[in-house]
């Protein structure tokens, strides 16, 4: 009986505040691949977040999704999808002294190859976009 490997995620995070409003930050994180045939992938992201006032805050970021399946050829069958994502989000926050109310959105799209039909080796152009809109709400009582 073969043991499971799991694959090793090393992140790396930094964050700078360049005055009491701003905040920068910075993500690299790298997975490698222990299923055979995965790649070793490593995705950014950054963002900014700013405070107009002590309750009132904008963010903003970017990020990739990269794939980890394997390496496409002329191999390559049926149902199968090679695609690599990037984003953008946005939010605002509206802080109160025991609520706070954010709105926000992301945006992904990506672009890549599709196997469509079962045990096919035809290949699609394939484009992805996506937008997810988010409200959160928190209150302490």
């Amino acid at each position: 009986e073969e043991k499971r490997k799991f694959p090793l995620h090393l992140a790396f995070g930094a964050a700078y505040f360049p005055t009491p409003s701003l905040l920068y930050t910075v993500d690299l994180d790298y997975y490698q691949a222990q299923e055979k045939g995965r790649a070793d992938i490593m995705n950014y992201s950054g963002g900014t977040e700013y405070y107009f006032d002590p309750t009132n805050a904008v963010r903003f970021g970017l990020f990739t999704n990269y794939t980890n399946l394997p390496q496409t050829d002329s191999t390559t069958i049926a149902p199968y999808e090679y695609i690599d994502i990037y984003g953008v989000s946005f939010g605002y926050t509206s802080y109160s002294s025991s609520s706070s109310l954010t709105l926000g959105a992301i945006y992904t799209s990506g672009s890549g190859k599709a196997w469509l039909y079962s045990g096919s080796t035809e290949t699609r152009n394939m484009k992805r976009d996506s937008l997810t809109l988010l409200f959160s709400a928190s209150s302490s009582l």
